[in-house]
């Protein structure tokens, strides 16, 4: 619980700083206007996405120290490999959002992920896993 919670602290500052600061950190890189505002909203959905992302870091290594591998693998597989890209054509060629589209996905990936992970540490199962 303490780590979840100094995890969801670092991951909410971050998230400020880069609500804050997006369009600075971006031209600390490049100096175009197009591509410093593309990158400012890039940053905005990575904010969104930091304290369920530091969750599902911390809860999914939970599990997997424990030895409940099985379990994480499938939901990384099914988040990673179906979900992320399929809405990433959804939202890139069905939607026409772009660049933005392609992080619609990754948030909801991150989203769906740190959900699944959570529910299987709230089952408990990974208490009676034998290593």
């Amino acid at each position: 619980r303490r780590t979840r919670r100094v995890g969801m602290m670092v991951s909410l500052f971050l998230a400020t700083c880069f609500v804050l600061f997006s369009h600075q950190i971006v031209a600390l890189y490049n100096n175009d206007p197009e591509i410093v505002s593309l990158g400012g909203t890039i940053l905005m959905f990575i904010a969104f996405i930091q304290p369920f992302q530091a969750s599902q870091f911390i809860l999914a290594g939970v599990l997997r120290g424990a030895g409940d591998t099985r379990a994480t693998a499938v939901i990384t597989f099914m988040t990673v490999l179906l979900v992320r890209p399929g809405l990433a054509i959804l939202m890139i060629y069905g939607f026409h959002l772009g660049l933005p589209g392609a992080w619609v996905a990754l948030a909801a990936d991150q989203l769906l992920r740190s959900l699944l992970v959570w529910i299987r540490y709230r089952t408990g199962k990974w208490k009676t896993i034998k290593v």
